[in-house]
């Protein structure tokens, strides 16, 4: 319909909105069977040990473009680090906490990177937005909750299966947010350390 209707700019205004509220819906429907199937205990983690860098040249591929078009500097800190878990439900946090970073940031900039907490790792979406209340630090996990809903086309289920992955893989999220001055998430996860068992010189027999 769009392309048929490319040189009416009225009713191009009225295909754009209908794709628009598609391309909502899917997103819900996909996001809702998402978090169906973490609650029926039908999603299994499956844990491994892979690089970080591996989920952010993901995340830069994915989001650069979106950060552009709104005028925000995007950067993703380097890293060599690995961790143990499961890359898509990882990803998938990820994901959606850049995705809510670049949605309600209207200027400055959207940092993600990766630093070493303790014996752990702590992934760190970084964002100049508006910044979150601290009585609404909670409530933004919470299902179809959106604080400003002038902000884009979300559907308010992105932290919350956020959160929901995190518990399922045993990993903590928190932020760290002010009004006015933007906002940190940070998701606290293991850090693998790859040993590497020397061997042992074979006694020598002497005869």
């Amino acid at each position: 319909l769009q392309e048929d209707l490319i040189d009416d700019e009225s009713k191009q205004v009225l295909a754009n909105n209908a794709l628009g509220a598609l391309k909502t819906a899917e997103s819900l429907l996909r996001s809702l069977l998402h978090l169906s199937k973490m609650d029926s205990g039908l999603l299994e983690p499956e844990i491994k040990n892979f690089a970080i860098q591996e989920l952010f040249d993901s995340i830069e591929n994915e989001f650069t473009v979106s950060a552009s078009q709104k005028g925000l500097k995007f950067r993703i800190a380097p890293t060599s680090v690995m961790t143990t878990s499961d890359k898509s439900l990882l990803l998938s946090i990820l994901q959606n906490l850049v995705a809510n970073a670049i949605r309600y940031t209207e200027s400055g900039a959207v940092i993600v990177l990766c630093r070493r907490y303790q014996h752990m790792l702590m992934l760190e979406v970084r964002d100049s937005g508006p910044g979150i209340a601290p009585d609404k630090q909670e409530e933004i996990f919470k299902a179809f909750t959106r604080l400003d809903h002038k902000a884009g086309d979300g559907v308010g289920l992105g932290l919350a299966i956020g959160k929901q992955a995190a518990q399922l893989l045993g990993h903590e999220i928190r932020v760290r947010s002010r009004v006015g001055r933007g906002s940190c998430f940070q998701v606290i996860i293991p850090r693998y350390v790859e040993t590497v068992v020397s061997e042992k010189a074979s006694p020598v027999a002497i005869g």
